[in-house]
């Protein structure tokens, strides 16, 4: 049986006077995410910021999109915020 192949966004650095890791930009991503995926059976798979993303969608069976420093606003995906916590503008 094929392992299921679960994508997950990365975190991308372009200004790096916030770290000190690198001088050119670089992606990033913890290591528990594709741990936990390969501990489930499952392959991990880094997505890269790039224009066309058909590809890579159309071999995952999964996605993942870690945390951030900001959730997605949902206007993006056509809904509103519904918490009463919301203390951003719309």
């Amino acid at each position: 049986m094929k392992k299921p192949i679960i994508g997950i966004s990365v975190d991308a650095a372009t200004d790096n006077s916030e770290y000190s890791y690198s001088p050119k930009p670089w992606y990033a991503l913890r290591r528990c995410y594709t741990n936990i995926i390969s501990h489930l059976n499952a392959v991990p798979i880094l997505i890269p910021f790039v224009d066309d993303l058909e590809p890579i969608i159309n071999i995952i069976d999964g996605l993942i999109i870690p945390g951030a420093l900001e959730d997605i606003n949902p206007r993006f995906y056509g809904q509103e915020i519904k918490s009463k916590y919301n203390t951003t503008n719309q």
